[in-house]
């Protein structure tokens, strides 16, 4: 099987194109999608099955890949990091899932991993770059589209008379932000 070669950059084409067997053989896909999130140790293979799969599989099936993510948050800290020193891009994608799950799919466990990284900030800075990054086009979407489900997005993540301390993440905290996503 290419997901068990002993090349990074084999198991890497395999790993992105997991999805060709969405219309064919689901139920494969999700168990290769979980043997990858489970025992695959380099991270940039890692992190492109994170980057190239689970986003856009997530509004299909958002409890597998819920269950995707918890497994590779569990794995994270035990996965070595092969890039050495820099960006964990592991934490990357899964700052950027989280954010998608909160505030467009509105799932309630991404919260809980924001709270989870709240405690140390420092150690989490990829998680929260990339959270921060992703709602970046959500505080500027009432100046690109007009629509108004953007500019409520857009309020709902600016607003500061909410009572809470703890901007985007106090705004968050509350309740998902509500009114943007694919069928809202």
């Amino acid at each position: 099987m290419m997901l068990a070669d002993p090349a990074p950059q084999v198991r890497l084409q395999a790993a992105q194109r997991l999805l060709v067997l969405w219309h064919v053989a689901r139920e494969k896909l999700w168990d290769l999608a979980e043997q990858v999130a489970r025992d695959e140790p380099h991270t940039e293979v890692l992190a492109s099955f994170l980057h190239y799969v689970v986003p856009r599989v997530t509004w299909q099936d958002v409890e597998k890949c819920k269950a995707i993510i918890e497994i590779v948050r569990a794995r994270r800290e035990a996965i070595e990091r092969d890039d050495k020193p820099g960006r964990d891009k592991v934490a990357e994608q899964l700052g950027g899932l989280t954010a998608q799950l909160w505030c467009w799919q509105e799932e309630a466990i991404a919260l809980e991993w924001l709270k989870a990284w709240v405690g140390d900030p420092a150690a989490h800075r990829e998680f929260f770059t990339s959270f921060l990054s992703m709602l970046r086009g959500a505080f500027f979407a009432r100046y690109a589209s007009g629509e108004e489900r953007d500019a409520g997005l857009a309020e709902s993540l600016t607003a500061s008379g909410n009572g809470h301390s703890g901007g985007v993440l106090g705004s968050c905290g509350r309740q998902p932000c509500r009114g943007h996503g694919r069928n809202g």
